[in-house]
């Protein structure tokens, strides 16, 4: 079930870049950078959604993306698509898979043979949860990768802007040439 509540994106992504920035450091890959990319049209906004769903999807994909990579960078960001869907992804520059493997990366215990190693720990779950939680949403996950290196995990879920103020409300109730839609309005701010 979501709990859904107002949620400023640039203070998420705040709270995201701290948490990784400890777990790069405690996982030893400080020959890592990671990267955040907020959508430049929209870099203060302010949503409805279930915020800890959303830190515990990008953590999940972030986390996976520190432990296939071993040098390079890893990049986070979100960009709004349209009106009523904003995406999310993270993009490494770690070992890759092949395209045959995508789907199965979603499955409960399951691994790609590119992930077999020394290197790797976990039951494989990471993926399969942050798809579950992306169905709550009645959004999507993939993978665009490849063999050779480096991948990029992106979800879509819908947008539900806030409006700014009930005073931008109040406005476009009196004034029919200012009227737009809420959404509209959040966004264009």
């Amino acid at each position: 079930m979501l709990k859904k509540e107002p949620c400023n994106m640039h203070s998420l992504f705040d709270d995201i870049h701290g948490y990784m920035n400890l777990q790069k450091h405690i996982m030893e890959k400080d020959n890592i950078v990671i990267l955040r990319n907020e959508d430049k049209y929209y870099p203060k906004l302010n949503i409805i959604t279930d915020k800890e769903k959303i830190l515990q999807i990008l953590s999940n994909l972030l986390i996976n993306a520190l432990k296939f990579t071993e040098k390079g960078v890893i990049e986070y960001g979100y960009s709004v698509l349209n009106l009523n869907k904003i995406m999310f992804y993270v993009k490494d520059s770690g070992i890759g898979t092949k395209k045959e493997n995508h789907t199965q990366l979603f499955e409960k215990f399951k691994k790609s043979d590119y992930c077999f190693g020394k290197e790797n720990k976990g039951f494989g779950l990471g993926l399969c949860i942050a798809k579950g939680l992306v169905s709550l949403f009645n959004g999507d996950i993939w993978v665009e990768s490849n063999e050779y290196g480096g991948s990029t995990f992106k979800f879509s879920i819908p947008l539900d802007p806030v409006s700014s103020s009930n005073e931008d409300e109040d406005d476009s109730n009196s004034n029919p040439k200012k009227s737009k839609s809420r959404k509209t309005k959040m966004l264009y701010l």
